[in-house]
């Protein structure tokens, strides 16, 4: 996916609130093991794919492209 087209993506749902605000208060990343949907970006994460769980304060737990969770905390960062 272009940049360009996540950060878009991204930043729709962001917006429309379907993406936590806070930072989560624990990370993982590695591989992906197995394959399943972004969902931030709504693309799958192909196995060998670097991914991020990310678990918020509220108990959500996302499973992000590594590159979307670097967007999404970039969104979350003042200008």
């Amino acid at each position: 996916m272009e940049e360009a087209e996540r950060l878009s993506r991204i930043a729709e749902s962001w917006d429309q609130g379907l993406l936590p605000r806070e930072a989560p208060s624990k990370t993982w990343g590695g591989p992906c093991l197995a394959v399943q949907l972004c969902q931030a970006c709504g693309e799958t994460i192909l196995l060998g794919q670097s991914e991020i769980e990310a678990r918020y304060p509220t108990g959500r737990t996302l499973i992000l492209h590594a590159a979307c969770f670097g967007v999404l905390s970039s969104l979350r960062r003042p200008p």
